[in-house]
């Protein structure tokens, strides 16, 4: 037959164990928090300094950085960034290309600028 005092026993461990891992749980979520932020800040400012205050260097920095471009209504307007895989390949995001009635012959990718 069962004892009660070992079930009694049992639900007292178990809750314990599950306070623990909630606690260990959210430390780790806190701390990896903390540090994607913190690193995330710092190369964020440095970057868009680069590129707001229009260096040029971004060039020599970021080779395979291409601008993807739109030509709707004959004009072309920016639309994404992209990176330049090889010669004749771009990895860019797949709304970049299929939204807003796009068709892939209006797209055109340009290098260094």
């Amino acid at each position: 037959m069962f004892d009660i005092t070992q079930i009694s026993h049992f639900t007292y461990v178990s809750g314990i164990c599950v306070r623990i891992f909630t606690v260990i749980l959210l430390l780790h979520v806190w701390i990896e928090t903390c540090y994607a932020q913190e690193s995330v800040s710092s190369t964020t400012t440095e970057r868009a300094f680069i590129i707001t205050t229009g260096d040029r260097d971004i060039q020599k920095t970021y080779p395979s950085l291409v601008m993807v471009t739109s030509a709707l209504e004959g004009n072309s307007h920016k639309i994404c960034s992209g990176t330049l895989i090889t010669p004749g390949w771009v990895l860019t995001a797949g709304h970049c290309l299929f939204s807003d009635g796009k068709r892939l012959s209006d797209i055109e990718v340009h290098a260094g600028v």
